[in-house]
């Protein structure tokens, strides 16, 4: 029995620990030695080892725990510049991953799933760190927070910053009057010139800019608009309400606004000789309204007082002149709208005015009064005393008036040598007379248009025409009621023009007006009655006083008219000159009235169609002589002509003055023709 369990206990320990077996053969070991030496080996499971152990191979097939034993020198060695890491997307076992140079101030090392380490740049904070620029933001900083809300920039878009640290690519600061400029879609702006026009509200404060686009007429920006138009010469009013409180001077500079009824300067400057604004020279005022607060007009204004634009300059001491220009502009609540002063210094000359409407006037739409006028030219003019209700019916004196009139005719030595006018329309005003024309020596009118216009006084003419010649291209008068006795559709006065500066003149005057329209007088909104021209007392189409000077000539190409009353009588006879002191030349559709017979016997008969320029008379009953007496004032200065008797061809006896054919000897029932010129 012994000699097998040394056997197997033999056999054991040559299996588990061979190193270990250190028995003489031959020898029998008591049981206290066998003790010994199975302390001194562990069992093939669940032993402890409580010493050092040397093992020249190992190999694991189950769990192995060796919390806090395994040392980083156990590890085998790895290249140089690596880590242990799994870098893959998939579990696996760690390997040596290389690691990137990252070395520099600016670098940061980065994990990437699935590849590992990576070496990127961190931003720099300047003076708060080391950091010189940031990637990598998925979300925008703020302003507040240091950032700049966006994580890019709009191209071209405002920068932000200030100071020597400022993000900006500005081209620096730029010289006084300059702005700036876009350049396009594609460039920065640059600073600049300015090549047009310079808005006023860059001179504006905040508080000035809301209260004109609001129209709240609190703010008196008088003084802005007079620095920037005497700093850039050519200035922009949006659409707004500007509050002035004194004239804006304008001496050749440019004044554009968003349109006539957009842009809008109103005074409450209080003086009576003031004007919204005063032109000079070669300025420009296009597209703006103007005019005073309502309550500043009292109704009482005179001549010169309160006007919209007058157009001399007291700064500069021009008058408008040679390429001034005022065009698209609205002129309301005013003393006069358009004022040229009358001294010969103040006379506008060779200037333009065009689209201009005067709506509210207390004394004068229009008034051209320099003494030495030349070459300006106005055209499409409205000018009215209506809107919505009718303004200042007792203390207007005139649509328009061109030249200076006297009480009695022209101020000596105011002379116009010329007037051209291409439409003006004057409507719905109560006044003296709708237009007035002093001492213009020659009128060029293409069209002149006067409705509703109703005469303060009777015995007044819509046109009163003094001292002076020319021609109106179309007259039209339309709807005009009649309140007294005695309206002309015009009054002529003196044809001498009385200029002191010359010893000998010849004043040849004439009217000529190329179509004459009368439709619906003393009809229309404003006569209840609708009574036309039936009873009305004194009404004539051509008057002049027996107390004018010097001959006048007046022609008419045609004359058309229309009625809604029952008055086409008094329309057909067109009544004219009740004084005879006017020579109205006869035209196929205008105004011919034929000589008067009288001492040519009982009945006898002027032929139809003669005039003072030829045609026949067939002496009555009895008759032994006839007289021929022209029609108004006849020619001017003399008359020759011919007369011969249709019966036998032979000629009578006659002569043949500026007013009248007398023929001496005459045989009743012969018919006799003359033909007749003079000058």
């Amino acid at each position: 029995m012994k000699s097998l369990l040394r056997v197997i206990f033999f056999a054991l320990a040559l299996v588990a620990f061979p190193a270990f077996a250190q028995f003489t053969p031959g020898v029998v070991l008591t049981a206290a030695q066998l003790n010994n030496q199975f302390a001194l080996y562990v069992r093939l499971a669940g032993g402890t080892l409580t010493g050092s152990l040397t093992v020249p191979g190992l190999t694991v097939t189950g769990g192995l725990t060796a919390t806090g034993l395994v040392t980083t020198a156990d590890l085998a060695a790895q290249a140089a510049n690596t880590v242990l890491a799994n870098a893959t997307s998939s579990s696996a076992s760690p390997a040596a991953f290389t690691m990137p140079s990252c070395s520099s101030s600016s670098s940061a090392l980065q994990w990437t799933a699935g590849s590992g380490f990576t070496c990127g740049t961190v931003a720099s904070a300047g003076a708060n760190g080391n950091i010189t620029s940031l990637t990598g933001l998925t979300t925008a900083l703020s302003v507040a927070q240091g950032g700049m809300g966006a994580t890019s920039q709009t191209a071209h878009a405002p920068l932000i910053g200030e100071g020597t640290g400022a993000v900006s690519s500005s081209p620096g600061a730029g010289t006084s009057g300059q702005f700036f400029q876009s350049q396009g879609a594609s460039a920065d702006p640059v600073w600049g010139y300015p090549t047009s026009y310079y808005n006023v509200f860059n001179s504006m404060t905040p508080t000035q800019v809301v209260d004109v686009l609001t129209c709240g007429y609190t703010q008196d920006v008088k003084s802005v608009i007079q620095t920037a138009l005497n700093t850039y010469g050519a200035i922009f009013l949006p659409k707004g309400c500007y509050r002035t409180s004194g004239p804006i001077d304008n001496t050749a500079g440019v004044m554009v606004g968003a349109g006539a009824h957009q842009s809008f300067i109103t005074s409450y400057d209080s003086t009576a000789a003031d004007s919204v604004i005063t032109a000079g020279g070669a300025a420009v005022i296009r597209d703006l309204g103007i005019g005073f607060n309502s309550s500043i007009i009292t109704g009482s204004e005179t001549q010169g007082q309160r006007n919209g634009i007058q157009t001399y300059s007291p700064v500069s001491s021009l008058a408008l002149q040679r390429g001034g220009r005022i065009e698209n502009v609205l002129i309301s609540y005013v003393g006069t709208g358009l004022y040229n002063p009358t001294a010969s210094a103040d006379s506008m000359f060779s200037a333009h005015v065009m689209n201009l409407e005067v709506n509210g006037y207390s004394y004068r739409g229009l008034d051209i009064e320099g003494a030495t006028q030349t070459g300006s030219v106005f055209s499409n003019l409205y000018v009215t005393n209506y809107n919505g209700s009718y303004l200042f019916t007792s203390s207007a004196d005139a649509g328009a008036v061109f030249g200076q009139c006297s009480s009695t005719g022209t101020v000596s030595g105011a002379d116009i040598s010329e007037l051209s006018l291409d439409q003006l329309n004057i409507e719905w005003s109560t006044v003296a007379n709708a237009v007035r024309f002093c001492g213009v020596t020659g009128v060029s009118a293409g069209t002149v248009h006067l409705e509703e216009i109703t005469l303060r006084t009777g015995f007044s003419g819509l046109i009163d025409w003094r001292n002076s010649s020319g021609r109106i291209g179309s007259l039209s008068v339309y709807y005009a009621p009649i309140k007294a006795a005695g309206w002309y559709v015009a009054r002529l006065w003196d044809s001498a023009n009385l200029t002191g500066s010359v010893s000998s003149l010849n004043n040849q005057a004439m009217l000529d007006i190329g179509v004459l329209n009368l439709h619906g007088l003393n009809d229309g909104p404003q006569v209840t009655s609708g009574n036309g021209l039936s009873g009305v007392s004194n009404f004539y189409i051509l008057d002049r006083e027996t107390s004018a000077v010097g001959p006048y000539v007046v022609r008419i190409g045609a004359y058309v008219w229309q009625s809604y009353q029952s008055d086409s009588s008094v329309y057909s006879s067109a009544p004219n000159d009740p004084h005879s002191m006017l020579l109205i030349i006869p035209t196929p559709s205008g105004f011919n009235y034929p000589p008067v017979a009288s001492s040519c016997g009982t009945s006898p008969t002027v032929a139809a169609g003669s005039t003072i320029y030829s045609g026949s008379v067939t002496v009555g009953t009895s008759g032994t002589a006839c007289t021929l007496t022209f029609a108004g004032a006849g020619f001017s200065n003399q008359a020759r002509g011919v007369v011969v008797d249709n019966a036998g061809g032979s000629t009578p006896p006659y002569t043949v003055s500026k007013t009248s054919i007398t023929i001496s000897t005459a045989t009743a029932g012969h018919t006799y023709s003359y033909s007749i010129s003079g000058n």
